[in-house]
């Protein structure tokens, strides 16, 4: 066997192992010592890695598959920083990293899109820093997070860091930027920023406060929950907070607001006019909800997946049962619907197996597909004479459902072929 031809030098006292290519980033990868730094200089190309070996799954070490955008799988035994400063890399890879032991990365001048890494950054869990060389034209590094070059928005917090503090240069906060970083209790938003993703601080399990500046003329915070200025648009509570006051100046719920949440119960103020999509979704500790009245639009998926959800009122002013609103909601008895509604979407009931009855008022005119789909316990459902369509799989699967009356005023009504 060839020597392996590798240079190592002390860098914060880890050892830095230097290879010019695959065959010796597979040696080092194998051999290297705990706690190591893999610096690669030089080229990396889908050629080389296939004649080395390095597709195959049982080398720890770097997987490459055969379709296009090539992914490799950085497989080590010891914790490392993959330090690809040097490196030459193809535009259009993807580097994809699922070995726990990662902890941080370095990118290299010509990387310039944030989807060719960021399978490293969503899900390695004890990534602490993402570094970028200073000539990168992309993306900065301030303290191990990852910037645009400007410094103004906010890209991605590695998911193993325990705490950050934002820049002032920053304006805005991207989508998933904190995605499942388990690690975080609380953050703070400076003033300068105006603008925040709905899915930011999706999957931070253990936040229970997002703290806003008072000198923020975007955001506020009360509590530990996320707001629009004015207190009108509760906009995020933290995953890990159990309770929650909502304030009655709130008349709307963003999108995700209390995704995944742990909370048990909710009570919505009177004032409230909006529920935003997936607002209350996989909240699974949510036993009951009562809608106020003056709510007037409840968003697609805004209950689905609430796993102890048992039963829900829907206020007298919505006007329709939205696409998978209750899918999934596998506990769910009793659901009041108002005479107000005109239409069950597209899998609004799928899999609530625990519904054994649901009255649908008169005024309700179109039930759509799979809106009932393996409800297997529904024994009984009253359908009234104002329905004029209903679409296909609308009761497939509610194997409980012995007979069902249709109204003469149905003008359509899906009836799957038999060949």
């Amino acid at each position: 066997m060839a020597k392996r031809k590798t240079k190592i030098t002390a860098k914060n006292n880890w050892p830095v192992i230097t290879v010019s290519g695959p065959p010796e980033l597979k040696e080092a990868l194998l051999t290297m010592e705990e706690d190591s730094i893999i610096k690669v200089v030089g080229p990396i190309d889908i050629d080389t890695l296939e004649i080395v070996g390095l597709h195959d799954p049982s080398c720890h070490s770097i997987h490459a598959p055969t379709y296009w955008p090539y992914k490799y799988y950085i497989e080590t035994p010891h914790k490392v920083v993959l330090d690809l400063s040097e490196a030459i890399i193809d535009k259009n890879w993807m580097f994809c990293c699922i070995n726990k032991h990662l902890c941080g990365i370095i990118l290299p001048d010509n990387c310039d899109r944030f989807g060719s890494f960021k399978d490293v950054v969503w899900r390695v869990e004890n990534l602490e820093t993402i570094g970028v060389t200073p000539r990168n034209s992309t993306f900065t590094s301030i303290d191990g997070v990852l910037y645009t070059k400007n410094g103004e928005i906010l890209i991605a917090c590695p998911r193993a860091r325990k705490s950050i503090t934002i820049p002032d240069s920053v304006k805005a906060i991207a989508r998933y930027a904190f995605l499942e970083n388990k690690a975080l209790t609380n953050i703070s938003i400076p003033e300068n920023i105006i603008e925040i993703s709905d899915d930011a601080f999706r999957g931070c399990t253990s936040l229970t406060a997002i703290n806003v500046a008072p000198e923020n003329h975007a955001f506020s915070s009360q509590d530990g929950v996320l707001y629009n200025k004015d207190l009108k648009k509760l906009i995020k509570c933290p995953e890990g907070k159990k309770e929650v006051t909502i304030p009655d100046s709130v008349t709307e719920i963003g999108d995700g607001a209390f995704e995944c949440c742990t909370i048990t119960s909710i009570n919505l103020p009177q004032g409230l006019m909006e529920i935003g999509k997936a607002a209350f979704s996989d909240c699974n500790f949510l036993t009951d909800v009562k809608i106020s009245e003056n709510v007037t639009k409840i968003g697609d998926g805004a209950f689905a997946r609430c796993l102890a959800l048992r039963s829900i009122n829907i206020g007298s002013a919505v006007e329709e049962i939205g696409r998978a609103l209750f899918f999934w909601c596998k506990t769910l008895r009793t659901v009041t619907i108002p005479s107000s509604v005109k239409r069950i979407e597209t899998r609004a009931f799928e899999y609530c197996e625990a519904l054994t009855f649901i009255d649908i008022p008169e005024g309700l005119t179109d039930i759509m597909h799979r809106a009932f789909y393996h409800c297997t316990s529904l024994s009984s459902i009253n359908i009234p004479s104002t329905i004029k369509k209903i679409e296909s799989s609308a009761f497939d699967g509610c194997i409980a459902l012995n007979d069902i009356t249709i109204p003469a005023s149905v003008k359509y009504i899906w009836v799957p072929l038999l060949l």
